[in-house]
């Protein structure tokens, strides 16, 4: 799959994530938002490592590159602000529907804007290539989530890309 149905198939993914956090249907919102805030962090984090790197290779891109890893952080800073205020705060449903419209905002932006750009600066294979690096980034920090730094340390003499 080349990086842009990888991508398209992720932002669907991570509404999905939004929608059932809006209308949880009895499950845990607090174990709902920690699957979303892993999600967006993987998300965004390969975003930030593989598609805007290659978006700042495109002439005057750099600044565009800049604006979406700074609404990353936003959306990063708003998830962290409704960890630490929980479901059962007057506000929650309020915030988590400006979450909500960030990130769909956001990933319109994206969809219309630097998917085009890319298209126009790579062919098929290059397409390709970006989505497996991709996936090979979002997997790294999926991992990393998983198994904090102090635990993912090799065996003795093991070689490791996480030690």
């Amino acid at each position: 799959m080349n990086i842009f149905d990888i991508l398209r198939t992720d932002h669907h993914d991570l509404l999905l994530k939004l929608e059932n956090l809006l209308e949880p249907n009895g499950e845990d919102q607090n174990r709902l938002l920690r699957d979303l805030q892993t999600a967006l962090l993987a998300h965004g984090k390969a975003e930030e490592y593989v598609v805007y790197d290659r978006l700042r290779q495109v002439p005057h891109r750099g600044e565009l590159a800049d604006q979406l890893c700074d609404e990353h952080q936003q959306i990063d800073d708003q998830v962290d602000e409704l960890m630490r205020m929980g479901p059962e705060r007057e506000e929650w449903d309020e915030k988590l529907t400006v979450l909500k419209t960030e990130v769909e905002a956001h990933l319109a932006e994206e969809e219309s804007v630097v998917f085009p750009i890319l298209e126009d600066a790579l062919n098929e294979r290059d397409a390709e290539d970006l989505g497996r690096d991709f996936m090979s980034s979002r997997d790294d920090v999926l991992q990393q989530q998983h198994f904090p730094l102090e635990k993912r340390k090799a065996p003795e003499g093991a070689p490791s890309k996480f030690s």
